[in-house]
């Protein structure tokens, strides 16, 4: 039997919580639930495969943005299989490079570059992969290594197919690329499985959005978690706000909601009780054993 772990790295946007140079109160908060790193998610296949020693659960991140060591070191990230990245902005891509303590030393040890495993997978879409080649453009160059390079190839989903893969010995983890836009940037939300077509275990990690195809929401109508961005009270050009997130999480009809890409408008607390009395609005959302809550950092998804 296999069931997704999905721990909140960050909850927060592009200039995390606390702000720099900000006196309000939710940066001035003692509420730990209010401290938000940029956006990001660890997930992890528990099976009760036995694994040996020095092996580790099938596991991935999406987004690597600028805490992304930090964020490691957080949670005790000890081994990564995949990067799954949403889009190339800053905050969740501008963390690449510290994966290459993950390609060098994970079944490295006494061995050279060409003898080591293959690089760690990176799945993007065409854009966001344009924004790696750029950014980290001295991974691709015949230069001296210095601390070392991450190892990594990217894998184009756009050109790919949506739909892809991460087996291992622990198990596989079946995902899917589901388009949506970002303003006018096309980023990848992603659905993840323990099985294709099983919905009840699912989870939609949906970030960085102003706007769901009705293709995309078709993939993940009925998933158990949706992960979504919900940015503020007031509107904003290129990401969903409170009531937009709400709308669209009614369209979804997950059991759980958990906003994220949070800004500093509003505690943990003050975004929950927003949330509580609203979603009632909403019949696919309405009662007692449907929650909508925000997601914070360090939370953790077990199915």
């Amino acid at each position: 039997m296999s069931n997704l772990r999905l721990t909140v790295l960050g909850s927060g946007t592009s200039h995390g919580i606390p702000v720099i140079a900000c006196d309000c109160k939710v940066c001035n908060s003692t509420d730990p639930k209010d401290i938000r790193h940029r956006a990001s998610v660890y997930v992890e296949l528990e099976s009760d495969v036995p694994l040996n020693e020095g092996e580790y659960p099938t596991s991935f991140v999406i987004d690597v943005g600028p805490e992304f060591r930090l964020q490691c070191l957080r949670a005790k990230i000890k081994h990564l299989d995949a990067v799954l990245i949403t889009h190339g902005h800053a905050d969740h891509l501008n963390g690449l490079d510290d994966i290459r303590i993950f390609s060098h030393t994970q079944g490295c040890v006494g061995k050279s570059d060409a003898e080591a495993p293959n690089p760690i997978e990176i799945y993007a879409n065409t854009a966001a992969e344009n924004d790696i080649k750029r950014r980290f453009d001295y991974v691709y160059a015949n230069t001296q290594e210095g601390g070392g390079k991450p190892r990594f190839d990217v894998i184009n989903t756009d050109k790919t197919g949506a739909a892809f893969e991460i087996p291992r010995k622990s198990g596989t983890i079946y995902c899917t690329a589901v388009p949506i836009m970002h303003g006018n940037l096309p980023v990848n939300g992603y659905l993840l499985q323990t099985e294709r077509g099983k919905m009840d275990d699912a989870i939609a990690y949906i970030t960085d959005c102003n706007f769901i195809p009705e293709s995309s929401f078709e993939l993940i109508k009925g998933v158990k978690h949706l992960i979504i961005d919900g940015l503020r009270e007031r509107e904003h050009t290129t990401h969903f706000n409170f009531n937009q997130a709400l709308e669209a999480a009614s369209k979804v009809g997950a059991k759980h909601t958990w906003f994220t890409h949070i800004c500093h408008n509003f505690s943990y607390k003050e975004i929950n009780k927003i949330l509580a009395e609203r979603k009632e609005n909403y019949p696919t959302l309405a009662g007692k054993d449907v929650t909508v809550e925000s997601a914070y950092d360090g939370m953790v998804i077990s199915n």
